[in-house]
Parts: C-alpha cells; structure tokens; sequence
C-alpha cells in the first residue's frame, strides 16, 4: 500500500477548515442580523462571548426586567388646595415676589459696585419670572390631569348605568334555570303583620316611659344641684371657712388621730338597749341616740315625696 500524500493528508484539514469557515460565516450572519439590525457596520463577536454561538430566541416576547425602586419617595406637596389661596393668581404672586419699589441710582458708584447691582436686579428678576412659570405650569398640569381623570370617571359611571340598564341577554334568558312566576324576584310581597298596631302602641308606651325617666332624672339632678349650690367653694374665703371647721376643733387637737365613735360614741348594741337602765329612763332618753338617725331618715322620705332635695 503507498504511504499517503501530503495532499491527501492536508484533505481532513482542509475539510475541517472549510466547515468551520461556514459555520462561522453562519453564526456571525444570524448573530449580526439579531444584535446589530439598525447599524451598518458588523460587529465582531469574540469566541468568549455568549453570543459566539446562536440559540433561536421563542417567538413569544420575554418579560422585560424592571429593577426595584430603593427607598421610599415622599408624599409631594399639595400646592393648589382649594381651601387656600390660588398660588398660581397675579395677586399671590405679587405678595410673594413682588417688584422692586424704589431704583437704586448706580451713575455715582465705581463700574464695579454698578456691575454688581446690576446682576443682582438680573437674578432676581429672573427668580421672580422661575417662580411664575413654575407655578402656571404647575396649575395647568393639574387641570389637564384633573379633566383627565373626570373624563374616566364620568366614561366609567356612564358605561356602568349602561350595563345597568341593559336588557338581559338572550343567551342568559335561554341558558336561566326554570323558576315560577309567583317565585321570580319583584313577584313577591311582604304580608303585614295582624298585632303590627298593637305592637307599635306597646313600643310607643315604653318609649315614652323611657324618655319621661330620664326627664325626671334630669329635673332631680338640677334641683340636687340648685340645693347644694350653697355649699360650693367658689373662693379663696370659702376654702379657709371650710378647713377651720373641719380641723380645728377641740376634739381633734386633743385627740388626735381618733375616730367618730370617739366623738360621738359606739352604736348601740341590742345588749344596751334591753338593760335596765334603758327600761327605766324615760322616752326622750331612751331615744336620744337615735335621733340624728331618724332626723336623717326623715329627710330622706320628705324629699322622696317632694321630689327635690332638701
């Protein structure tokens, strides 16, 4: 067998070479036309990158990648409220920026001071016109956004009362279960109620009884309070009448920290009132001790029937 020619061994070689030329051409063709449709020159994918080698992309559109917002943006201002002043009126913008009043005179200053002057009335004078421009453009983004926004609402309300009011489908008449008449909605009838004036005559009595109670109970609360007026501390005087009553008895600089059944006894016991000493004495003694009760007792039931404090 004759040992194989250089031509024969450069075949493979050239066959490789050939193969790989046309897939590049291929793959430098498509990835052109996808990454480079609108510019003129080609551009040269090198074999690192991921483009190198062509992937067909599905026909559907992919999802585009929105990244998410850092932080939080802050409320913006409410500059045209309807409570307040028209911020965007000649008179608003007169008090807030208004024109100089007097000229300064600048023919006996340096050149320097007068320059100075000078661009000073430019800045402020191109303040004043930054601040109106803004707030006219200001409103008038508000109108257009407010007709927007009233002319979707008013679109939205008069499609709603459309639906509304439309007919019911014929699909849906045909497709509707079967209901009786008598059962269809506006068919039916509330029956009243035979004991309904009766009823309504108890809740009319209790009703009144109720709002007569709380009359009463206001009447009373106002008599308590007229009575007991004349016990109020309304000054300085009053107050100092009031602590030397209550503290500067004899009883209590004597004894002091004791008790009222120091000062006006123990109560009396069923012991006490069935000795012989209580047997014996007279009425008025046997008595005596429960006269503060019985005067307070009293008073009590008088006011009880008088229906007013006493």
């Amino acid at each position: 067998m004759a040992p194989p020619t250089s031509m024969s061994r450069s075949r493979p070689v050239l066959k490789y070479l050939c193969s790989r030329q046309a897939s590049l051409r291929c793959t430098y063709s498509s990835a052109a036309a996808v990454l480079t449709q609108s510019s003129v020159q080609p551009v040269e994918i090198p074999p690192e990158s991921p483009k190198y080698i062509y992937i067909p992309q599905p026909p559907q559109r992919q999802a585009k990648y929105s990244p998410s917002q850092k932080g939080v943006l802050p409320k913006p201002r409410k500059i045209f409220d309807s409570k307040r002043v028209n911020k965007a009126s000649d008179k608003y913008l007169a008090a807030v920026a208004p024109e100089p009043t007097t000229q300064r005179l600048t023919e006996h200053l340096p050149s320097e001071q007068k320059d100075y002057i000078d661009y000073k009335s430019r800045q402020s004078s191109l303040r004043r016109q930054n601040l109106k421009e803004g707030l006219t453009s200001l409103r008038d983004r508000k109108t257009r956004i407010d007709s927007k926004v009233a002319a979707i609402s008013a679109r939205k309300q008069s499609d709603y009362q459309r639906r509304i009011a439309a007919p019911e489908r014929e699909d849906d008449r045909l497709t509707r279960p079967s209901v009786l008449d008598a059962l269809r909605p506006g068919k039916l009838s509330i029956q009243p109620d035979p004991n309904l004036p009766a009823i309504l005559g108890k809740k009319k009595q209790n009703n009144e009884a109720v709002m007569k109670a709380k009359k009463d109970e206001r009447k009373y609360a106002f008599h308590t309070l007229y009575m007991n007026a004349k016990d109020f501390i309304v000054t300085e005087n009053d107050l100092d009448k009031k602590i030397r009553e209550e503290f500067d008895k004899e009883f209590y600089k004597k004894n002091p920290g004791r008790g009222i059944w120091d000062e006006q006894g123990i109560p009396e016991t069923t012991k006490w009132m069935t000795s012989e000493e209580m047997i014996g004495a007279s009425v008025i003694e046997r008595n005596k001790a429960q006269m503060e009760t019985s005067r307070d007792r009293v008073q009590r039931i008088a006011e009880e029937l008088t229906g007013g404090k006493m």
